[in-house]
């Protein structure tokens, strides 16, 4: 029959009348509990919708995308975070330094106030690059001081927070900036993230435009559930997780799933995305940009991880085919021996 995800609707149906009446019972307690977000989501929608009917026009709609795409790389980093039981504190402030640091290298080469007059527009590749790595080393020390000094990410995230806050400090007062908000920026960068290649109709004669970063947002998605749901990486981190000592048993290294390498090093490119992406948006590129992030960002990364985590019949489907590697099969049935539906419960 293969595995939940793999039934028709036709199967769905049989199984669930083949049932005894306490399954039937236990199977829409589990229903419901499982898509009660969904289900709220849903009814707040309508309500919404009743109260004020502008509130599904396209415009709005384009308008709630456009804002949850400029979070959503991030989020997506921080949920590698949390699928290892882990947090980070300091993926705001990394979304702050990068933009400043993106910005002030974008600003068109005859703005009155540039930052760094001394030198033109940088080219966007070599800016993207830049702030990867800014956003690379940040992980690498936060992944490196996790793994292997055993620290708390809450402990070791709060304190790489408070450096990189001063450092954007220390950076916004240099060149003529003064500790200004950093504006003037090429038409180049803002055309690249917020144009659009596409519009759809609003229905009222009007063209509603699709920014450029939603799309870079949902090619971002798609690499994270590809990482995720089809490599044996991505299944390893599912792994450390839910048990650290069973994955080490099992011959996961524990350490470099924990360490520099992800998810802190791969979460602040991320925050870097966001960081580039926010710098060619609508908002201003300024010392408290990022500071609301991780909140924000945390509370979008658990309900997504519902539509990436594997439920118990495909952890036990891939321990057979040896998805979580070496000798990974023990560490994932003990994940299915402890009755663990969903990742994100355990989190």
């Amino acid at each position: 029959m293969g595995t939940n995800a793999k039934l028709t609707i036709k199967q769905r149906l049989e199984n669930f009348k083949a049932m005894e009446k306490e399954d039937k019972r236990r199977w829409w307690g589990e229903f419901f509990i499982d898509n009660s977000l969904y289900i709220f989501l849903i009814a707040a929608i309508i309500g919404i919708a009743v109260y004020n009917p502008n509130f599904v026009s396209m415009k709005s709609i384009i308008n709630i995308v456009s804002l949850s795409a400029a979070n959503l790389p991030i989020a997506l980093g921080i949920a590698g975070a949390i699928i290892l039981t882990g947090t980070d504190l300091s993926a705001g402030r990394v979304v702050g330094l990068t933009a400043c640091v993106a910005a002030s290298l974008l600003q068109m080469a005859e703005y009155p106030n540039k930052m760094f007059p001394g030198i033109g527009t940088v080219p966007v590749p070599i800016v993207i690059l830049a702030v990867i790595a800014i956003g690379a080393l940040v992980g690498a020390v936060n992944g490196f001081c996790t793994a292997k000094f055993n620290l708390h990410p809450f402990i070791v995230t709060l304190a790489t927070q408070l450096i990189v806050y001063g450092t954007l400090l220390i950076y916004l007062m240099q060149g003529n900036n003064n500790g200004q908000s950093i504006s003037g920026l090429d038409k180049s960068y803002t055309n690249l993230i917020t144009g659009s290649i596409l519009s759809v109709p609003d229905g009222k004669g009007n063209m509603v435009p699709i920014p450029n970063f939603v799309w870079y947002a949902i090619v971002i998605t798609v690499v994270m559930w590809f990482v995720w749901n089809k490599t044996t990486f991505g299944k390893n981190m599912f792994a450390v997780g839910s048990n650290p000592e069973a994955a080490n048993v099992s011959g996961v290294n524990v350490a470099h799933h924990q360490g520099p390498d992800h998810p802190c090093g791969l979460r602040h490119r991320y925050a870097q995305v966001s960081g580039t992406q926010v710098t060619g948006g609508r908002h201003g590129r300024r010392t408290p940009l990022g500071r609301r992030a991780p909140g924000h960002c945390a509370r979008a990364a658990v309900p997504r991880l519902e539509q990436y985590v594997p439920r118990r019949d495909d952890i036990r489907e891939g321990a057979d085919r040896g998805d979580f590697g070496r000798s990974g099969r023990a560490c994932a049935r003990h994940r299915v021996s402890c009755g663990q539906r969903r990742i994100h419960r355990y989190v």
